[in-house]
């Protein structure tokens, strides 16, 4: 994450970070690692408004993950639940058009179906 952003910016879309569009799984696993950076204090998820929006280059609007820390004092710990089933994360993934995650999609899992060839 930190290298990201680096390159992209302190706010990096959630969406596109976090989920991949390819396996829910993964997905799941993705927001579970995340947590831990929460956790510690290192990063968060933010709202960024219509005006941040527009003020930043006409980024969406929506939910962003952010670097937190690098000196500052660390926010207090909070903690929320977070619900998503298979319905929700496809959604999801259509309504914020997430073609590739920004994780990039692991494979060799053990539990991995084998592809079949299309007809």
């Amino acid at each position: 994450m930190q290298k990201r952003a680096k390159r992209h910016g302190s706010d990096i879309d959630a969406v596109q970070y976090l989920f991949n569009p390819k396996s829910f799984t993964q997905t799941v696993e993705n927001i579970f690692h995340f947590s831990f950076l929460v956790k510690k204090g290192s990063a968060g998820i933010f709202v960024r408004s219509k005006e941040d929006s527009e003020k930043y280059g006409g980024a969406k609007a929506g939910p962003v993950v952010r670097a937190v820390g690098g000196g500052a004092e660390k926010p207090p710990p909070k903690q929320a639940i977070v619900a998503l089933n298979m319905k929700d994360w496809k959604d999801l993934c259509q309504q914020f058009e997430v073609k590739k995650g920004d994780i990039p999609h692991r494979t060799g899992s053990k539990h991995e179906r084998p592809r079949t060839a299309s007809p």
